[in-house]
């Protein structure tokens, strides 16, 4: 585990950012997002195809500060969800018609099966991400954090533990993405499996949770009182409830589950200048304050804020990489039986 040492800071505005200008000083934008010559042969492409397992609402949003700053290069976005977006790339890597430039999973183990396909690459400010975040072709531009998330208009006294959440009176009202669709939900799952043992599981599939095939359909449903409480991510429940939807979202008691995101520049890209540009200015403070106070997501970069206000000190529970692939292919199985899914 690793204690997140950050201030906690508040979420509730979206931040803004000046646009980029000719005028901007050179040395600026060298320090922050790459060389003068970098932002030049960026401009001259234009464009990057972005591959991304992220939902398209958080992403349109932090394209559209990208866009703020760097207004000229125009960002291609095709969202799919993490296995998806994985066989994808395999298809096309086999073919020889790899079309992203750009590439952002929530599965940082499986990625390392065609992360030969990648570039070698680090931000101008590597030295402020630790080591276990990132390698040396990808990097965790954003991280998931996972939530109890509830529909407040149904549900005035949420769960507390993570425990709560398995309470017999929740039985048909909970809604859950299953481990198969992509890194994030196994995290999760994971992490119940280490913390309370099988018999989590058990008492979890008991009460017969709806499946959704993204943490984005979850979210509709709980607006709509399909459903009425199941674990959410942080970045795709609070946006909704900062809109005024009828949903919230609380970390249980205990470590904050965090799910590490890993993007990088594929080796064959068509619009290399830019897609480094574009991983730059993610990487950057004002990309990654954009991804907290914008999006909620969690941060490595170290001084980044926090994504919610009162949660000072709680520990962060990140898997090893190690742990997940040993145990994945087993505990999936078994999930997969307990929860009768196919």
């Amino acid at each position: 585990m690793m204690k997140k040492s950050n201030t906690l800071m508040a979420a509730a505005a979206l931040m803004t950012f000046p646009i980029w200008s000719a005028s901007m000083a050179n040395s600026q934008i060298k320090d922050e997002y790459g060389s003068p010559e970098l932002i030049e042969a960026a401009k001259k492409e234009g464009q990057i195809t972005f591959y991304s397992a992220l939902v398209s609402e958080t992403e349109e949003f932090l394209i559209g500060e990208f866009n703020k700053r760097f207004p000229f290069v125009k960002v291609n976005l095709i969202r799919l969800p993490g296995g998806q977006l994985l066989t994808r790339v395999k298809t096309e890597a086999a073919a020889g018609k790899l079309t992203a430039d750009v590439v952002d999973t929530s599965d940082p183990v499986l990625v390392m099966e065609v992360e030969h396909l990648f570039a070698d690459y680090a931000p101008p400010n590597a030295d402020q991400y630790p080591a276990e975040s990132h390698t040396k072709r990808l990097w965790s531009r954003t991280a998931n954090s996972w939530c109890i998330s509830y529909n407040t208009a149904l549900i005035t006294n949420p769960p507390k533990t993570w425990q709560d959440l398995a309470d017999p009176k929740y039985a048909g009202k909970t809604g859950m993405t299953p481990i198969p669709i992509g890194g994030s939900p196994w995290i999760l799952a994971m992490f119940h499996r280490e913390k309370f043992g099988i018999e989590y599981w058990k008492a979890l599939a008991a009460n017969k949770p709806t499946f959704f095939t993204s943490t984005a359909s979850l979210t509709s449903a709980l607006i709509q009182g399909e459903i009425q409480i199941g674990a959410n991510l942080s970045n795709v429940a609070l946006p909704k409830a900062r809109e005024g939807a009828p949903i919230d979202c609380k970390f249980p008691e205990g470590p904050i589950v965090v799910n590490l995101n890993v993007a990088g520049v594929f080796a064959g890209a068509k619009n290399p200048n830019a897609a480094r540009l574009f991983m730059n200015w993610s990487l950057s403070k004002e990309g990654q304050t954009a991804n907290v106070k914008g999006q909620y997501f969690f941060s490595t970069l170290a001084g980044a804020p926090f994504p919610l206000e009162g949660y000072e000190g709680r520990e962060i529970w990140i898997a090893k990489p190690a742990d997940q692939i040993r145990l994945r292919p087993t505990w999936s199985a078994e999930w997969n039986a307990i929860f009768n899914y196919h």
